[in-house]
């Protein structure tokens, strides 16, 4: 649950690759470039699809993105 509403209500608007992405990166603890390995995509894609995600995400729950935590994980 993130702040009363359930995972499954917050994802139902992504891809399933984003919703990879998404878990990859803030679940595993993977940065873009080993996410990018694992997907067979170019790392810039993968930080697009990422961001979008996340973005749908803060759309979904109505939240400035900016309060959305960013981690570091470039892989650079």
């Amino acid at each position: 649950m993130i702040i009363g509403i359930a995972l499954k209500e917050v994802f139902k608007d992504l891809t399933p690759l984003e919703r990879k992405i998404i878990i990859k990166y803030y679940l595993e603890q993977k940065n873009d470039r080993q996410i990018a390995v694992e997907t067979n995509m170019h790392i810039n894609t993968c930080n697009q699809k990422r961001r979008k995600a996340v973005q749908k995400i803060a759309d979904y729950m109505n939240v400035d993105i900016k309060t959305i935590k960013r981690s570091r994980n470039s892989g650079i």
